[in-house]
């Protein structure tokens, strides 16, 4: 009798299939690459009713999105409430092994829950003694953390935040032989509860570090101040500490990054490192025919973290160096129109209208035939799958020191500028429109490491293994 094939339940947050970039880019070539696996996507998105923008391949068996809004019903009576089960079941798991944040964490949403009177499976609490041991938490965090602004913004704060969580937690988890979650935050939150509350494994795979992107956008927020910002990085912070407390198997891309992993709490036995993978093939069969001029691309989606302004200023930069030069912005537009508008005006701005060019979303390897030289720019990346790309079809990268950027261009300072540092950039890409034959030397270099450590089939097929041992030890 045939075996039934693994059924693994991808848990993602904001990507696939609805999102273009370098994650949902990984999890599609995933499920490419395992078709004996059959996969569920359990997908958290900010807004409703998207849809993908990814060929959804057979193996996908079941898909189910659930919006990560607040519905108004968070604390809604609902007799035999799930939440408050859910929250005994993690804690038990944790079996005392939780920092104190975290701790923190499950009796705020203990307290969270316990504002409905049914939280805890039907038994009514006493309302008037449950608010008032609430009301006087609230009182004492915000005397401590939060004297300096109004307490209506603290309170609303405090419980925008774990409403959220409390509605995750009710959220029907699908049946599965194995959860992967691709980050920490809110999809690894319910990764933990479908961990505790299933028994089933849990697989963690970490590109970049959730919390520190999160930090970066909310530094960079307007509409957030003072302690807000604060309560928001602790949230995130204490999640990525129970994701990597919950998980059977929590990988990461590069030995940087697990160490950052460890030092949160991630037990070394259950750590490891698979790296990056892309399509080496698809990537070699580009044909090179440069244009003439120099031509450089930018490519990724238009979104703050990718930091598209530094790269627009020192686009100027070198224009006054190679009054030739032709910049492109190639990846999706929509996912933050506002940025996209500043990049835009900024482009206006500077007079780059006739050379600066935003492309929207393409297939790559057309730029790749052309392009000189692919940039990052960004602020923070974790293993950029477009530096692996770029230098298999044949071009050279310059990029901010981000991530494991480092290690992909072996650690050659001439190709590497710090995050923000347009000048950097500048002298950087004009070396290479300078040393066009010694550069390419570098980047032939550079393929033979692709080969041994990035072909997509061998790390995939890693994946494979670890599903089917994860299944047999469950």
């Amino acid at each position: 009798m045939t075996a039934p094939p693994i059924r693994v339940c991808l848990i993602l947050e904001g990507t696939y299939p609805y999102v273009a970039g370098g994650v949902s880019g990984w999890a599609h070539e995933l499920i490419q690459e395992l078709p004996e696996v059959e996969f569920v996507l359990l997908t958290l998105s900010p807004k409703p009713d998207q849809k993908p923008v990814y060929q959804v391949p057979e193996n996908v068996v079941a898909m189910e999105d659930h919006l990560l809004q607040l519905q108004g019903d968070e604390l809604a009576s609902r007799r035999g409430d799930s939440a408050g089960n859910r929250l005994r079941a993690l804690q038990t798991f944790m079996r005392g092994s939780v920092q104190p944040d975290v701790q923190q964490l499950l009796d705020d949403l203990n307290t969270a829950a316990q504002l409905n009177p049914f939280a805890s499976g039907g038994t009514r609490r006493s309302p008037r003694s449950h608010m008032r041991r609430f009301w006087k938490l609230i009182m004492d965090r915000y005397r401590i953390q939060n004297p300096y602004y109004g307490l209506g913004e603290y309170f609303w704060t405090w419980f925008n935040s774990r409403a959220l969580l409390l509605s995750l937690l009710r959220i029907p988890i699908p049946e599965a032989d194995i959860y992967h979650t691709l980050c920490t935050g809110y999809a690894g939150f319910v990764g933990a509860i479908a961990r505790a509350t299933t028994g089933r494994p849990l697989i963690l795979t970490e590109h970049g570090i959730y919390h520190r992107e999160r930090s970066i956008e909310i530094d960079a927020s307007s509409a957030l101040r003072g302690n807000q910002r604060d309560q928001w990085k602790t949230l995130f912070f204490a999640l990525s500490r129970l994701s990597y407390r919950t998980a059977d198997h929590v990988i990461t891309l590069f030995e940087a990054n697990r160490q950052l992993e460890l030092n949160l709490g991630a037990p070394p036995e259950n750590s490891r490192v698979i790296p990056n993978g892309i399509d080496l093939p698809r990537y070699r069969a580009v044909k090179r025919e440069r244009k003439p001029g120099f031509h450089v691309g930018l490519i990724g989606r238009i979104v703050p973290i990718k930091d598209v302004k530094t790269f627009i200023v020192a686009a100027r930069g070198v224009r006054q160096e190679i009054p030739e030069a032709q910049f492109y912005c190639i990846g999706p537009l929509e996912e933050s129109p506002d940025y996209v508008e500043e990049c835009r005006d900024l482009v206006k701005a500077l007079s780059m209208e006739d050379c600066f060019s935003f492309t929207g979303r393409q297939d790559v390897r057309e730029y790749y035939s052309f392009l000189d030289l692919v940039v990052l720019s960004s602020l923070s990346e974790a293993q950029p799958l477009v530096i692996l790309e770029a230098l298999a079809a044949g071009v050279p990268v310059v990029s901010t020191r981000v991530g494991d950027v480092p290690g992909l261009l072996d650690h050659q300072d001439r190709f590497i500028a710090l995050p923000k540092d347009a000048e950097g950039l500048i002298r950087r890409i004009v070396a290479v429109r300078e040393n066009p034959t010694e550069v390419d030397l570098w980047v032939q270099g550079r393929q033979q490491v692709l080969d041994r450590v990035y072909d997509r089939k061998i790390i995939f097929g890693t994946y494979g293994t670890l599903y089917r041992e994860a299944q047999w030890q469950a």
